[in-house]
């Protein structure tokens, strides 16, 4: 008899309250990743009265293992957790995710199953986590927060506690996985009581989401001047987000080595153990700031994709997620071609699984295209993942993403607001 797939598992698998099993299992999973981190944790709130108490927990996802803290310092309930989709392929953690009761959610793609699963689970007294940026930020502050995570407050009709983290991303930045030594800190305090929740609309409540969620590490620190070490140095990774030289305008000319963000016009600043850029002698810099230094990269891609005739073609290997059986390797190579992204459309073209294809996606499905750990683009279209990882020489996956979210901001206003309500704001 032949075994179903962890798709097709998927496809059939309907969310239930975590097992005790699965509870115990995760906890000590969690326990033993956590065991040699440093990190804080802060209650702002009576203990014993929420114990037991069932509760919609929502995150902020300012770095990859944020999720691990976020659980470890929960010990109030065991909550059924919203996880991405194409995050669950694990060997030896597939089988436990399911007995924990983990509800599956495609990226930026319009699920109706995560609601009713949830609203379901309520009725047995569930509490959740739930993470409305969907992906880990990409410069350390806040990315736009999903504009249903309003109305899902308001249908839960649960107590809402909001988890805060502060300095996650230095610790553990998007552009580069090797751990930094330095304080990090997670807290929670009640956002919305569930007796208010009637009173208040989904404006009201998306208005006060905002305004105790947003974050920016890099901001943080440059007040409180907290030291982060790494023995690579700080700079290390940072040529996947920092593509402009914001001295001569130069694209794709900077490299790092240790503490240093080089480009090849001469120009050097050091990265020290604060975060602070410091231009060396005879360098400069019109900021002090990495974060200052995305933005100022997105305000030029803003410009360059507003022009009518703009047009990005680049050489990429096209892969899809592996799902047929759990492997190390969560992706699979199916082939190479040419992406053309253009105001309203990406298209690729070129061989897959085979074949020869044409492939459009409409970009206004696609809020976003994230990139992975700075080597290429992912995303969901009609229920489908794609991954393109360009070959050189080509544009970063950073600036992908940029042009991708401006062209698509620029066809759906509603989310070009969302996306405005957290840019620049801490």
């Amino acid at each position: 008899m032949k075994h179903p797939t962890p798709a097709e598992r998927l496809a059939a698998y309907r969310p239930a309250l975590p097992t005790r099993g699965s509870a115990i299992v995760l906890r000590l999973l969690i326990g033993a990743l956590v065991a040699f981190k440093k990190v804080k944790f802060e209650y702002l709130f009576d203990k014993k009265q929420m114990r037991g108490r069932p509760v919609l927990l929502v995150a902020d996802h300012a770095a990859t293992d944020s999720y691990l803290y976020v659980l470890h310092g929960w010990r109030f309930s065991q909550p059924n957790v919203v996880i991405g989709y194409q995050n669950l392929f694990i060997p030896g953690l597939f089988r436990i995710f399911l007995k924990a009761g983990i509800i599956p959610k495609k990226l930026y793609e319009p699920d109706l199953s995560t609601a009713v699963s949830m609203l379901r689970l309520k009725k047995n007294g569930a509490s959740f986590l739930l993470f409305p940026e969907g992906i880990q930020s990409m410069d350390g502050s806040t990315m736009p927060v999903n504009p249903a995570t309003a109305g899902l407050i308001k249908h839960l009709g649960t107590d809402v506690v909001l988890c805060k983290s502060r300095g996650a991303y230095l610790a553990d930045p998007r552009f580069d996985h090797g751990n930094r030594r330095g304080p990090v800190s997670f807290s929670y305090s009640i956002l919305f009581e569930k007796e208010e929740l009637d009173s208040l609309s989904e404006d009201e409540l998306y208005t006060r989401l905002l305004s105790r969620f947003v974050y920016s590490d890099f901001a943080a620190n440059e007040k409180e001047k907290l030291v982060y070490r790494s023995k690579h140095g700080n700079a290390r990774g940072l040529e996947k987000i920092l593509f402009l030289c914001p001295v001569c305008g130069r694209k794709y000319g900077i490299r790092t080595e240790k503490d240093r963000i080089i480009c090849s016009c001469g120009n050097a600043v050091r990265v020290d153990e604060t975060y602070s850029l410091i231009p060396e002698e005879g360098s400069a810099l019109p900021f002090s700031r990495i974060d200052s230094w995305y933005a100022r990269e997105r305000e030029e891609v803003r410009r360059e994709t507003s022009d009518p005739g703009f047009l990005l073609s680049w050489r990429a290997d096209i892969y899809s997620l592996v799902t047929d059986r759990l492997s190390k390797n969560d992706c699979r190579r199916d082939g190479e071609g040419i992406l053309t992204l253009d105001p309203e459309k990406l298209v690729y073209e070129g061989t897959r699984r085979g074949e020869n294809v044409r492939l459009e996606f409409d970009l206004r499905r696609i809020p976003s295209m994230p990139f992975v750990s700075g080597t290429g683009n992912e995303f969901f279209y009609k229920g489908e993942y794609f991954r393109f990882v360009p070959k050189d020489p080509s544009p970063l996956p950073v600036y992908i993403l940029m042009a991708e979210e401006e062209l698509h901001n620029a066809l759906d206003p509603v989310w070009r607001k969302f996306s405005e309500d957290v840019r620049g704001k801490v």
